[in-house]
């Protein structure tokens, strides 16, 4: 019998970078990342809970953070942000 146990958090972790990794690849890309993601997080429950532990993090940065950013600075973020991307 096979050993589920995983890592949740390590789950998320693979599924972020495999994600920004492969984003060149349409489908196969996010294919790959959310198969080995559910891998090591332990299975489909543990999967789908790895989906959205980085969604649910950013969700909860951007409400928290984001009214602390002064509205005078926000062109100057956005021209920033702009010449990286």
């Amino acid at each position: 019998m096979a050993d589920d146990s995983g890592s949740i958090v390590m789950g998320s972790i693979w599924m972020v970078v495999l994600s920004i990794l492969l984003f060149w690849l349409p489908v196969f890309g996010p294919l790959l990342a959310g198969f080995v993601g559910g891998k090591s997080a332990g299975g489909i429950g543990g999967g789908i809970m790895a989906v959205f532990l980085p969604a649910i993090v950013m969700v909860l940065l951007a409400v928290f953070l984001v009214p602390l950013i002064p509205v005078a600075s926000i062109p100057v973020i956005g021209a920033l942000l702009a010449t990286i991307f």
